[in-house]
């Protein structure tokens, strides 16, 4: 009888031992599912943030190049739409594109490029 009893506390641990191998093997199979899944929803955030950023980077540069170019055409405007229309330095732009046109065309320059 102790025998059996032997053999059947034996079996009983051979199978927790292997059920418990099973589940661990099942949790890491799991573990590796999510970091693979997370991976990948962060490979697809990061694609979208980069996309999304040369965009907002072109049309910034677009922007500051018509500007620059504004600034010899027309500095009081140039300098206007830069500083939504700060009336301080507009009304300096002005006064010097009216008198001298180049001390204009510099100071509108220097308020594009954010010097001033």
């Amino acid at each position: 009888m102790d025998n059996q009893i032997h053999a059947i506390e034996a079996k009983s641990t051979k199978r927790s031992k292997a059920v418990s191998q099973e589940t661990s093997s099942n949790e890491i199979a799991l573990v590796n599912n999510n970091q693979t899944t997370s991976k990948k929803a962060l490979k697809k955030i990061i694609k979208n943030k980069k996309n999304t950023s040369d965009s907002s980077e072109n049309s910034a540069d677009d922007l500051l190049i018509l500007l620059v170019i504004l600034c010899f055409l027309l500095p009081p405007i140039a300098v206007g739409i830069k500083t939504d229309w700060d009336i301080t330095k507009l009304l300096i732009s002005i006064l010097l594109t009216i008198f001298f046109w180049l001390p204009g065309i510099i100071y509108a320059l220097l308020v594009v490029l954010d010097v001033i």
